[in-house]
């Protein structure tokens, strides 16, 4: 059970590196979506707190405050992939200049969700690289109005750098028209699951890095 449980954290330390890396090239959104939230990432992460908890109750290391606080990492992942994988909202918005404002969008299963505001677009602007015609950042201006809010209105750029964020959504830049009239914004929103997961990742560092801490001191007492 030990060499399962170390087998699983390696094969997942691994995909959380790898998924940096795909995060980077295709945005938070599509990672969240194809990764941290699937069903097989979800899965994996529940062979692995499972695995783990039947190998603390065999050998007893619920005595042990680090091996405690290892595992309890797992479950606190596990906890957020599973809030993002069943409430997690991903989609997208398409926006025109001179149209009315949106308070819907497409979301992955293509129905439509409603947004406790509105978002409509003000300006598109495509910049390219100095002397070429390549595109080197296309950006959006976006206007939300939401009508719970003192500034019911409020302007927002929005670039392939620049992710706004707003009661808890996120929005990045995904593609525009070709006649640059108009874009095209991933929505994702899930502020509890993301958190989650966060927060046992930190755990799970912070104490495997204490481990490795606590075995180096042990080795120096006992040179001494």
């Amino acid at each position: 059970m030990k060499k399962t449980s170390f087998s699983l954290l390696i094969l997942i330390i691994l995909l959380l590196i790898t998924a940096t890396i795909l995060e980077k090239l295709y945005g938070t959104p599509w990672v969240a979506s194809n990764i941290y939230g699937s069903t097989w990432f979800l899965s994996l992460w529940a062979l692995l707190t499972i695995s783990a908890l039947i190998y603390i109750i065999q050998r007893r290391l619920y005595q042990r405050p680090l091996t405690l606080l290892l595992h309890l990492s797992f479950v606190i992942i596990l906890i957020g992939a599973a809030i993002t994988h069943y409430f997690g909202i991903n989609g997208q918005i398409h926006l025109r200049l001179n149209e009315a404002p949106k308070s819907t969008y497409i979301d992955t299963n293509y129905e439509e969700r409603n947004l406790p505001f509105a978002v409509s677009l003000n300006d598109f602007q495509l910049i390219y690289y100095p002397g070429t015609t390549n595109p080197m950042d296309f950006a959006s201006y976006i206007k939300i109005t939401d009508s719970s809010q003192i500034n019911n209105s409020s302007l927002h750029k929005i670039s392939m750098n620049n992710i706004l964020k707003h009661r808890n959504y996120r929005f990045y830049q995904s593609s525009y028209d070709s006649d640059r009239q108009g874009t095209t914004l991933s929505i994702y929103h899930d502020p509890y699951g993301i958190t989650l997961t966060y927060i046992g990742y930190f755990l799970l560092f912070a104490s495997m890095t204490l481990f490795l801490l606590n075995k180096y001191l042990s080795l120096r007492k006992k040179e001494k």
